[in-house]
């Protein structure tokens, strides 16, 4: 066997249906057919599928709680 080629750089999201049916897989074609194909997949896909739900309030103030977090220097390791 010779040596293979490392895999390109890519980020996989991944993705589980909770709760599978008909309705959901026709939703979700519909949206992977307008969701432009791009360097990474899945995640594309989501963030198109997602979309509206980042306009909801508890999604603003789970976002801003991550953003709080991240930007709390006394949990900067390298300080």
């Amino acid at each position: 066997m010779g040596k293979r080629k490392p895999p390109a750089l890519y980020f996989n999201a991944d993705m589980f249906v909770f709760e599978p049916s008909m309705e959901t897989y026709h939703h979700h074609l519909k949206t992977l057919q307008i969701t432009p194909p791009t360097s990474f997949a899945e995640q594309d896909f989501l963030n198109m599928e997602g979309r509206e739900y980042g306009e909801r309030e508890e999604v603003k103030m789970l976002v801003k709680k991550w953003w709080d977090i991240y930007n709390d220097e006394s949990l900067d390791y390298k300080k």
